[in-house]
């Protein structure tokens, strides 16, 4: 993901932005949270290996916090799409069950957790609801088929396939 994090700007996830908006959640900035990772037991070995070595590399060359990883007890199986009405983006997990546990584990040992647009969302909104906790997401997709009306939103996602292969 290339973000980079601006000193007047808290990243903040949309169920805890709702929150923060309906004055029922305050927030404040944090120096360093503990970062775990959450895999999803349904990719591939492959995936997995990389995912752990860009774990590695942002702890060793960026000093990120990144305490532990988990694989989840079932494969969530989520589902993205596009919906034809709106065309938003959107998705599902199968298994929420799974990615719940697989967090409160991560949560009794440490504090945050680590993980396309819609289902994204998704995935943090459940856990931001469930555990009121910082969330951040990121895919973990074999490389979409090559498109070139590509949103420019989601440009950096596309160079993200291209300089880790």
């Amino acid at each position: 993901m290339l973000y980079w994090p601006m000193p007047n700007a808290l990243y903040v996830e949309g169920y805890a932005l709702d929150r923060f908006a309906e004055g029922l959640w305050a927030l404040q900035p944090v120096h360093q949270n503990k970062v775990g990772l959450v895999l999803d037991a349904g990719i591939e070995e492959e995936l997995r290996i990389r995912h752990l070595q860009v774990a590695d590399a942002a702890r060793a060359s960026l000093g990120l916090p990144v305490s532990e990883y988990i694989v989840t007890d079932t494969p969530l199986e989520v589902e993205k799409w596009i919906d034809p009405k709106s065309g938003q983006s959107t998705g599902r997990i199968k298994h929420p069950g799974s990615l719940l546990r697989a967090v409160e584990t991560l949560v009794s040992k440490s504090k945050g957790i680590d993980d396309i647009a819609g289902v994204e969302a998704i995935i943090s909104h459940l856990v931001v609801k469930e555990f009121q906790i910082p969330c951040a997401h990121a895919p973990a997709l074999s490389p979409l088929p090559l498109s070139t009306s590509l949103c420019p939103k989601s440009a950096a996602e596309e160079v993200s396939i291209i300089t880790s292969s």
